[in-house]
């Protein structure tokens, strides 16, 4: 609370302490129990949404085990927290067709989940696991995103796992970082992990992207930066991006126009082409 002290014809407002952060906690089901929001057996929310929206900056939501079917976007400074815990994307997807999105010049720090599709029909039926947009930062671990592709898995050029910045196929530039470390992403349908535009940047270290290995239904990239992003892409391992009609090129790192990027220590498996360099901007390549 605030104390105002009178003293010589002034007005002085003594600040008391600042609000602390909250934690707040959602399952799937409250057991029959009122939503209380002190654990996982005695929750405060049914969604991951409505713990956002009910949040404020410097708050934390853990996340408990079990599946929550929906979309979810994270417009503040946030850390979520997963324990068992599964993004599944909705019967139909809505709006961007993302399942989740960062956005709002937000800085959220995310563990222990997994995002996963696939969508409910065929072409252009879901666009990406995790975006990052609109000037926010993600710094996301211990994850899985997988199966972002159509129903069935098509040669449409959507389905992308983790895309930081511009999304795919828009005409208006949009920013996003990222620190990627320690996930997986597997079943996606054109790209592992997209970084996208000019000042877009991540991070991606000791992950993993798994493509549909050699295919006739899609040329598949597993890292991709382009349109002036930069990018550091260190120790992952890339793999199963081979497109057997070879008239168009499937790459395990993909180059485009980037703003820069440094990618050392990364192990290639089964790609059609493991690095790729087109335009300007390249990259310095150690392994």
């Amino acid at each position: 609370m605030s104390v105002l002290v009178l003293t010589a014809g002034l007005v002085v407002t003594l600040a008391g302490p600042a609000a602390a952060s909250a934690v707040h906690y959602v399952a799937p089901t409250p057991l029959g129990l009122p939503l209380v929001d002190s654990g996982c057996d005695h929750p405060g929310f049914n969604t991951i949404q409505a713990a956002v929206t009910a949040s404020t900056a410097g708050d934390t939501i853990i996340v408990c085990p079990g599946g929550y079917p929906e979309q979810v976007t994270v417009d503040r400074n946030l850390t979520l927290t997963g324990s068992s815990a599964t993004i599944q994307a909705p019967g139909i997807l809505a709006g961007d067709l993302n399942i989740v999105d960062i956005t709002n010049a937000a800085t959220v720090t995310m563990s222990d989940f997994t995002v996963s599709g696939p969508g409910a029909s065929g072409c252009g039926s879901i666009h990406t696991g995790i975006a990052v947009l609109g000037g926010a930062t993600l710094h996301l671990s211990d994850t899985t995103v997988r199966n972002v592709r159509d129903t069935p898995f098509s040669g449409c050029q959507n389905g992308e796992g983790i895309r930081v910045g511009t999304p795919r196929g828009s005409s208006t530039p949009d920013v996003g970082h990222a620190t990627i470390d320690n996930v997986v992403v597997t079943g996606y349908q054109k790209n592992g992990i997209v970084v996208a535009g000019t000042a877009s940047s991540a991070q991606v270290t000791n992950s993993t992207t798994v493509g549909a290995g050699k295919t006739t239904v899609i040329a598949q990239n597993g890292v991709e930066v382009i349109n002036g992003a930069t990018a550091t892409v260190d120790s992952n391992v890339i793999k199963g991006d081979f497109y057997t009609p070879r008239t168009f090129t499937a790459c395990g790192l993909l180059i485009i126009n980037a703003g820069g990027v440094q990618a050392s220590a990364n192990t290639y498996i089964n790609d059609e082409k493991n690095q790729c360099n087109f335009g300007k901007g390249g990259g310095t390549f150690q392994g």
